[in-house]
């Protein structure tokens, strides 16, 4: 499949889920900052700029988990978003640490069957198959599928 394809697929679907969490313009406290660096992130990918992307990933997360607290669904979009900029960066294994967290709140916070939750398992497997670990990749995948 093509990557390019698929990366803007997990972007749109990061942003979808983006939506989701953090609800309508005004919500919730700072939501708009967290979209205004949402977009500069999503640009600095698009434009190849992954260390650029990797540190308003990183700003992303801790302006959601100073608003929000650790355990909010807007602290694992933040989450996502710090792992898709190192996998793009190759640094997968740290990636996984920050996706499993990412999923641990969506399940909590979420239930099993939000689209966020499948969003998150559909990146873990990505994420474990760019490790060679194509058998975890597989039942994340199925999982995320199941949803």
């Amino acid at each position: 499949m093509n990557t390019s394809f698929v990366n803007r697929f997990r972007m749109a679907a990061l942003a979808a889920a983006l939506a989701l969490c953090l609800g309508p313009v005004g919500a919730q406290p700072r939501s708009s900052q967290l979209d205004d660096l949402f977009r500069q992130f999503s640009a600095s990918k698009e434009r190849g700029q992954y260390h650029q992307a990797l540190m308003e990933a990183e700003q992303l997360l801790r302006m959601a988990e100073q608003s929000f607290g650790p355990y909010n669904p807007n602290t694992a979009v933040g989450l996502q978003a710090v792992a898709s900029a190192l996998n793009l960066l190759a640094q997968h294994d740290k990636a996984l640490l920050l996706q499993q967290r990412a999923l641990a709140i969506s399940e909590n916070a979420l239930g099993p069957n939000h689209p966020f939750t499948a969003l998150s398992l559909n990146n873990l497997a990505g994420t474990y198959s760019a490790l060679a670990q194509h058998d975890k990749a597989l039942q994340f995948q199925y999982r995320a599928l199941s949803i």
